[in-house]
């Protein structure tokens, strides 16, 4: 039921299966799940032997050495030499969130299932209309019906992992 109302809710925010197109941006979106999809299930692999912490630090590594090698190939690493302070301030403030992000999401794959985890991203969408509401953005009606979706499906995934954690286990049988 959590995923229907989590789809159903960002089909109607999308504005409707109509207005989904093939484009470039859609094959772009589409290839990067795909990636992070296949990112989820190494992750979920590696934290049987390291901690999140260390898995954090080295996803981050990773993004920032590709991040180096794409300005280099592109001929733009100059450009990352070139900031000044209050550039430098922004990325390393941003840089911070993400690794904060990246921490909880390797912390969170260490607590729950993966499909629970990436259920309640889906209310990222709250967040960004939450933003465009204190930017002044006019959001229309549907839009909200379909946020309202996306809350109950990842309130019902948080509940049942709650109630999953709080449920007492079940002992297993030996016959023999």
């Amino acid at each position: 039921m959590a995923i229907a109302l989590l789809v159903a809710g960002e089909i109607i925010v999308a504005g409707g299966v109509g207005h989904l197109a093939f484009t470039r941006g859609e094959c772009d979106v589409l290839a990067s799940t795909a990636l992070w999809a296949v990112e989820v299930v190494i992750a979920r692999r590696l934290l049987r032997e390291m901690s999140p912490a260390a898995l954090a630090l080295v996803r981050m590594g990773v993004g920032a050495l590709a991040l180096c090698v794409y300005l280099s190939a592109t001929g733009a690493f100059a450009n990352l030499l070139s900031l000044n302070a209050h550039q430098v301030w922004w990325v390393l403030a941003t840089g911070l969130l993400l690794s904060g992000y990246v921490a909880t999401w390797m912390t969170a794959l260490t607590r729950a299932r993966a499909l629970d985890v990436t259920s309640v991203l889906v209310a990222s969408a709250a967040v960004t209309w939450l933003l465009q509401l204190v930017a002044g953005t006019v959001t229309p009606v549907t839009s909200t019906i379909g946020l309202v979706l996306i809350a109950a499906g990842a309130g019902l995934v948080i509940w049942a992992g709650v109630t999953r954690a709080w449920q007492p286990a079940r002992r297993q049988t030996v016959i023999g």
